[in-house]
């Protein structure tokens, strides 16, 4: 008998790491393995954001994690992030991920053969394809931004089926496709043993099925042993970890926090600091407006003030700017009526509305936040006018924001399919970086979108 560990979606939560190697340390066997079914590595983290996931690399060397299904958060990493980590026998896995000329990437298996106690386990790793309702193709839109692409994973499983039909004892799915596709998995295919999910941050342990929850929630464990001849998942359970964390590991992590740290903070030039508030009209989100609308083509920007955590002061690094803008969300530009601007920005004034959490695909942040304009946004007595007239309703205007607001969270006016959206490659807060040196546009974030209203003047000189 030999026991397979597992965790899923830890979002570069190490700490958590520490109590796992503690755990394993102790109780792991030689014939036992741990696998992960992706986001292990989140960018929100300055210790992956400093250098592209070495340091990381590293730290989960030291505690034999056996494979990593590639996730959503791996893929953010880019084409080059990824294969750099491949180069560097980083334990990836993935059977239905490709450049976007379809070409594989060198030195990432679409499967492995593992051998135990002569249990041969065929292992297949997933990133996902297939969004809420199963529908196709939904994350391409931004992997494509780094040169990656997913393909239909029910396509990559027959083919791998038919390839290793009679070589293997144990089939598992390594799979950061989410609940939802994962049973479809399961019932359209009895080859599957075990699926070892992710994704949908779900609590599940059943037949065939253990997903273990959310940065952290449980350590998985599943016996394999030979019953009557044959090759069994004899038992599935998790572990909460109450040990101590493990001391050597947590001393090497704040030594690499360290240096990440060191590599994050050094100092960008930046005009001056940029003050904040969640709920009213202020420079900051006024800022990102502006360098929306002169960084893409739009008649005018939107952007919800949750984006930011805070203000931005002096001195600003990259570290600074990964803590105010935690979110993964790029800058989107598509066509909008009117009318649907009015009902978001009418939406806006509710206090109630914009206070409440803002939950949603790709989102860091705590609350929602009101909505702010470009400068050539003029708003009186309630009304819209953009550069000069009021906005029409049965107008259709090019709008520029990010992709949180494109799928409607907390405003659903603003909604619009992803077909039909132009996505930017950058995340708000490289938006923000390369705009740190442009004094025209602090100077032009210090200027109220709101009749009557006076913002306070915090360029340096002014």
């Amino acid at each position: 008998m030999f026991t397979l560990y597992h965790t899923n979606d830890l979002h570069s939560e190490f700490e958590y790491l520490g109590k796992v190697f503690a755990y394993l340390k102790k109780h792991r066997q030689a014939d036992d393995l741990y696998f992960d079914a992706g986001d292990l590595l989140d960018l929100k983290d300055s210790l992956v954001s400093a250098d592209g996931g070495y340091l990381t690399l590293d730290l989960v060397s030291q505690f034999g994690l056996d494979l990593l299904a590639l996730g959503n958060n791996e893929i953010d990493l880019g084409f080059e992030g990824i294969q750099s980590l491949l180069d560097q026998q980083f334990p990836l896995i993935c059977a239905n991920i490709h450049d976007n000329s379809g070409q594989t990437l060198r030195g990432l298996p679409n499967k492995r053969v593992l051998t135990r106690q002569g249990c041969r386990l065929l292992v297949i790793g997933l990133a996902p394809y297939y969004g809420q309702g199963m529908r196709a193709d939904s994350y391409n839109g931004f992997f494509k931004l780094g040169n990656l692409m997913t393909g239909d994973p029910f396509r990559a499983l027959e083919d791998l089926f038919r390839e290793e039909e009679g070589n293997y004892d144990v089939c598992v799915l390594l799979s950061h496709s989410g609940l939802e596709v994962d049973q479809e998995f399961l019932a359209r295919y009895p080859q599957i043993d075990l699926i070892l999910g992710g994704h949908s941050h779900d609590f599940v342990i059943t037949d065939r099925y253990s997903q273990v929850g959310f940065m952290g929630q449980g350590l998985g464990r599943i016996q394999i042993d030979k019953v009557d001849g044959i090759w069994q998942i004899i038992a599935m359970d998790h572990i909460n970890l109450e040990e101590n964390y493990d001391q050597d590991f947590m001393e090497d992590l704040e030594k690499k926090r360290q240096q990440a740290e060191e590599m994050m903070s050094l100092p960008l030039k930046c005009v001056s600091n940029l003050s904040f508030d969640p709920y009213q009209e202020c420079p900051l989100i006024n800022f990102i407006c502006d360098c929306l609308l002169d960084a893409f083509p739009g008649d005018l920007a939107i952007m919800h003030h949750g984006i930011a955590e805070g203000p931005l002061t002096l001195p600003v690094s990259r570290k600074s700017l990964l803590e105010l803008f935690p979110s993964k969300l790029n800058p989107t530009y598509y066509k909008l009526k009117g009318s649907a601007i009015i009902e978001a920005y009418n939406l806006s004034l509710n206090q109630n509305h914009i206070s409440q959490e803002g939950r949603g695909p790709g989102f860091r942040g705590h609350v929602l936040g009101t909505l702010a304009f470009s400068h050539n946004v003029l708003i009186s007595d309630g009304e819209l006018f953009l550069n000069g007239e009021l906005v029409d309703p049965d107008k259709e205007y090019s709008i520029v924001t990010d992709d949180y607001l494109q799928r409607g969270t907390g405003y659903r006016s603003l909604a619009v399919p992803d077909d039909v959206c132009n996505y930017h490659k950058w995340f708000i807060r490289d938006l923000v970086k390369n705009y740190l040196d442009r004094q025209d546009i602090f100077i032009q974030a210090h200027k109220s979108r709101t009749m009557n209203c006076d913002l306070k003047i915090d360029v340096e000189g002014e």
